[in-house]
């Protein structure tokens, strides 16, 4: 007689491989291992919610103009939060954030872990009241970001189609 009996053995088989394709689909059942980092809030509407915001605010009024022949969307930092909060840009378009807080500003994608949302979204050097940071998206996606040097939990999204 073998150690456990012939039906015992084909549940148990089942089970470990049931629970296996379950944590693979968990894992894997997104387009890209990079999703499994990045939030997927899918639309600013979305995004927003996410981070406890709702549509009747300044959170949707942008400021563009055009600066030698490129589109350039200008985000403000107060220091309590970014007006606007969530935008929409096209693909190659450059967004200028602007610190208007008396403390210095670093504008980064990266998450709590230091993983960096959008590769090359991270700024270098901080910038003082009146100074800007620019950056260029070229990459389509929902991409939230943050200042490195502030309350984590003040966050701003850009919207790249």
């Amino acid at each position: 007689m073998g150690y456990m009996n012939t039906p015992n053995a084909i549940l148990w088989i089942v089970l470990i491989v049931a629970i296996i394709l379950f944590a693979g689909f968990v894992l894997w059942g997104s387009t890209s291992a990079f999703s499994l980092f990045v939030p997927n809030y899918g639309s600013p509407t979305q995004a927003l919610q996410a981070v406890g915001e709702t549509q009747n605010n300044d959170a949707f009024v942008p400021q563009r103009v055009t600066e030698d022949d490129r589109t350039v969307t200008i985000v403000n930092y107060t220091g309590s939060r970014f007006v606007p909060q969530v935008i929409t840009v096209n693909r190659g378009d450059t967004v200028r954030f602007v610190n208007k807080d008396n403390l210095s500003m670093r504008i980064t994608s990266q998450d709590l872990k230091f993983v960096p949302l959008y590769p090359g979204f991270d700024q270098a050097d901080s910038v003082g009241t009146g100074e800007y940071y620019e950056f260029v998206f070229n990459d389509p996606g929902v991409w939230p970001y943050h200042n490195m040097n502030s309350d984590p939990g003040t966050v701003g999204v850009i919207y790249v189609r």
